[in-house]
């Protein structure tokens, strides 16, 4: 017997359904599709298939819900911008993105000294990096597993950011370097993030 949805629609969908009251902006007041009501349509989960993959809106039965299923799905490519624009600037670690959901501190301490341990120690001062008080663990779930994200949002995300560093032309030879490994390992198929 086939089966009616692929596993990657079922994830997705399961995904969409759970974050329905978490991601309800998408930046517009136009959706691109909108629910049409019909008593006898198809489920929501149909119509919301179908959109997916074909681009067409059918009448549904539930158009409460599939119209909240297609804001919930603007609203997640819309923070996919969003949080790569984070993650290009600096201002949205991995950790709290995407990683474990304890940071302990001594990992901190080490990416630290990896990253800055070159800079003369006056100037470590001004980074709030002179000594291991200043340190900041993190102790709440990252957004990933707070919002139990697909891989393929992580993924967007950092090739979003991958993509928003290779225009900015002004980035140090070492950067772009760091970008071009970033990517390379991304698109690996083998390659997961694991969260």
């Amino acid at each position: 017997m086939k089966k009616k949805y692929s596993d990657n629609f079922e994830r997705d969908n399961k995904f969409y359904f759970e974050n329905i009251k978490h991601f309800n902006f998408c930046g517009t007041l136009t959706p691109k599709f909108e629910a049409i009501e019909d008593i006898n349509g198809k489920t929501a989960k149909e119509v919301f298939y179908l959109i997916d993959s074909t681009g067409k809106n059918y009448p549904t039965c539930e158009p409460k819900l599939l119209n909240e299923l297609l804001m919930c799905k603007a609203s997640v490519n819309f923070h996919i911008k969003q949080w790569a624009e984070g993650r290009a600037d600096g201002t949205l670690p991995f950790c709290e993105f995407a990683g474990d959901s304890e940071v302990l501190e001594w990992k901190i301490e080490m990416i630290k000294h990896k990253y800055f341990g070159w800079l003369p120690n006056w100037s470590k001062k001004i980074f709030g990096i002179e000594d291991k008080k200043n340190a900041i663990p993190i102790y709440q779930k990252s957004m990933a597993i707070q919002y139990g994200f697909p891989e393929w949002v992580i993924k967007a995300v950092e090739m979003q950011k991958i993509k928003l560093l290779e225009a900015d032309k002004t980035n140090p030879n070492w950067l772009k370097y760091e970008v071009q490994n970033q990517k390379e390992k991304y698109k690996d198929k083998g390659f997961s993030f694991s969260v």
